[in-house]
Formats: structure tokens, C-alpha cells, sequence
């Protein structure tokens, strides 16, 4: 019976991520304007887009989108924003700050957006399997 609702809190999550849509790149270049000749040029400034979080070389598998959606839901049971109760852990997965920033995230793991939360905790996944989370694959919350 338990694996049947797991079943479908995974499925409900995976469809949720599914349907999240990329943002819009920002331009890297804006086209300078002119100056009349008898005006003082201005220099040109060219914003710089903010770096965009590396791809993942392969998408995670099938088997680590459901261990990544049990911890998940073990975790927050899916809430992005939390800042757990210790106080050092945040977001979907409970990263504490060394963690977030050893799979190359930057500020906080619960200011970031689900797409950048659920990436980086993939590349932990993937570099140190489920060692991130001691617990796994019984959870305590449930």
C-alpha cells in the first residue's frame, strides 16, 4: 500500500518538474547607440548575463528521478523555500551551505529556483550517491 502512494507522489512530482518551463536566456550584447557628433561619447556598457548552471552531461535516470524525488518528499515533502528547523539546512533537499557550494551552487540552496535545486542535488547524487542523506531509504518524516 505504501509503495502504491510513493508510487504516485513520485509520479505527481516527476509531472510537476515536467511541466516547469525554462526562463528566457537574457541577451549578452545590446546594440550600442548612436551619438550625435556634437555630443560628448559615452562609453559603451554591454551587460553580462548572469552564468547559466552547466548542463548535466546525462540526464539522471529513471531510478535516480525517483531516489531524488523520495528524498524530496522526505525532506520538505517537495517545498523548495524551507529553511529546516536546525537552522543550516535549505530547501528541497536539506543541503547545508559546504554541500550546496561543493556541487557549484552559489547564495542559498532555498533561493534558488526547483529546476537549479533538483540539478544540483543530481550532480550530488551522482558524485556521492544517497551518503548526502544517512537516512535513505527509510525516512524518518513519513
Amino acid at each position: 500500500m505504501y509503495w502504491a502512494i510513493w508510487k504516485a507522489i513520485i509520479a505527481v512530482i516527476l509531472s510537476y518538474q515536467a511541466s516547469i518551463a525554462t526562463p528566457t536566456p537574457l541577451p549578452t550584447e545590446v546594440p550600442p547607440t548612436r551619438v550625435p557628433p556634437t555630443a560628448t561619447p559615452r562609453p559603451v556598457v554591454t551587460p553580462v548575463a548572469a552564468p547559466k548552471p552547466s548542463p548535466v552531461t546525462q540526464p539522471p535516470s529513471e531510478a535516480s528521478q525517483s531516489i531524488l524525488a523520495a528524498i524530496r518528499y522526505c525532506e520538505s515533502h517537495g517545498r523548495y523555500h524551507i529553511v529546516h528547523s536546525s537552522g543550516i539546512h535549505y530547501g528541497a533537499y536539506g543541503f547545508d551551505e559546504p554541500t550546496w557550494r561543493s556541487v557549484g551552487g552559489s547564495g542559498l540552496p532555498h533561493h534558488a529556483s526547483p529546476a537549479e535545486q533538483d540539478y544540483r542535488a543530481s550532480l550530488l547524487l551522482q558524485s556521492r550517491g544517497t551518503q548526502p542523506w544517512p537516512w535513505w531509504p527509510n525516512c524518518p518524516h513519513s
